[in-house]
């Protein structure tokens, strides 16, 4: 939050949370989408799990095997 004031890079992360239960992927898809609020955050995943959160917090999901 200190930086709330300053322009930074998107935050990108691919698949950071392979080794996370089902319980904290939740949790982190939560502060995902609160954190991308004020930032652009990116995230690579082949996770559907982490997908579907993704999905019921309405956050957009683009599936990159449907870009040409």
């Amino acid at each position: 939050q200190l930086q709330k004031n300053r322009q930074l890079a998107p935050v990108i992360i691919d698949d950071g949370w392979l080794n996370y239960d089902s319980q904290r992927k939740k949790q982190l898809a939560r502060l995902l989408a609160h954190f991308s609020e004020n930032y652009q955050v990116i995230c690579l995943s082949s996770d559907q799990e982490m997908v579907s959160y993704y999905q019921e917090l309405q956050q957009p999901v683009v599936d990159l095997r449907q870009v040409g």
